[in-house]
């Protein structure tokens, strides 16, 4: 307006769907990997402005941007002179929230690394800024009444740090992967034919139940495996099959029927773990399962082959069904140690 205040903001979020940014996975039409709107949106009625500061003055002395001496031999700046700090990793939500970041700076890293990253942020002692930048030549604080500790800082970026597991992103089998429909008591039991994956009950009024299958023998046979979940893409769908019930997956180590082919006895065979996680409702975009739990885990094949079954835990009536995509869409992630 007329006094310089900030009236309207507008956000462009590309490649987003009708969706609410920075919302749950565990709503309808979220996506947590936008901007956190509920944020902004209370920032920008509580005066917080958007708009970048003032740039400091370079030929102010005091300014705390001012390039330092190279030649002055306590200049922390100097890459000779080693300068302690410290750090702290989170999301940019995170960091703002803790009061690492400011307002400003919360969209600049929410931008630079998506909003439901985690990432690291460094201080150098005795500064207040916080930056993504790791200071060069430099090492962890130490309490200066406590000895030093002998053993060498952990690298957070070292992938043998127990805090950052390895991570294997496993795609869908399509050849070994489809579909099975039965009658509400389980009989009658046929293949289905359709490329895309069938969830639910179709025009016919049988379940369906959807095969993937991923090999899972490049995770060490020694490892310890954290967190497992699966990701499934929305095709289309019909109704609402989540009305009284949930989608469950079961896993098992190895095929569900004799041999990789999905035959018409899968839709009901016996899985090495059953009901280890649920997908929620979703309408489009991609939707993740909740975490495996400790079955589920126990049921990955470090050898070969583990296969997941989705199905819904009631008999939904006809026209209540969602496809997912077939071949590589469908994804097992697997954190080890």
């Amino acid at each position: 307006d007329s006094q310089g205040n900030t009236v309207m903001e507008k956000w462009m979020v590309d490649g987003m769907g009708h969706d609410w940014s920075g919302g749950s996975t565990a709503g309808s039409y979220t996506d947590p990997n936008g901007p956190d709107m509920s944020l902004i949106i209370w920032n920008f009625f509580n005066g917080t402005s958007s708009e970048p500061t003032e740039p400091t003055d370079p030929e102010d002395p005091a300014d705390p941007e001012d390039p330092a001496d190279p030649e002055d031999p306590e200049d922390p700046e100097d890459p000779e002179e080693p300068v302690n700090y410290e750090s702290e990793y989170g999301t940019a939500t995170e960091h703002y929230v803790a009061g690492r970041l400011d307002y400003d700076g919360y969209l600049e890293m929410g931008s630079k690394y998506g909003y439901s990253t985690y990432f690291w942020l460094y201080r150098v002692e005795g500064s207040t800024e916080w930056t993504d930048e790791e200071p060069n030549g430099t090492t962890e604080p130490t309490d200066p009444e406590e000895p030093t500790d002998p053993e060498e800082p952990t690298d957070p970026e070292d992938p043998e740090d127990p805090e950052d597991p390895a991570i294997a992103t496993i795609t869908n089998t399509g050849a070994q992967s489809g579909y099975v429909k039965a009658n509400n008591d389980g009989s009658g039991a046929v293949v289905g034919t359709l490329s895309n994956l069938a969830i639910g009950a179709g025009s016919d009024g049988m379940q369906n139940r959807t095969i993937l299958s991923f090999d899972t023998s490049s995770i060490p046979e020694d490892a310890t495996i954290t967190r497992a979940y699966i990701t499934v893409d929305y095709s289309s769908g019909w109704g609402d099959p989540w009305t009284n019930g949930t989608m469950k997956v079961d896993v098992k180590s190895g095929y569900f029927g004799a041999s990789e082919s999905v035959e018409a006895d899968v839709y009901s065979a016996e899985a090495t773990a059953s009901s280890v996680a649920e997908v929620n409702k979703f309408t489009t975009g991609t939707q993740s399962s909740t975490d495996f739990n400790q079955a589920g885990v126990d049921a990955i094949n470090t050898t070969g082959i583990t296969q997941v079954r989705l199905g819904f835990d009631w008999n939904p009536s006809a026209y209540n069904y969602v496809f997912i995509g077939g071949g590589a869409a469908p994804q097992l992630v697997v954190e080890f140690e």
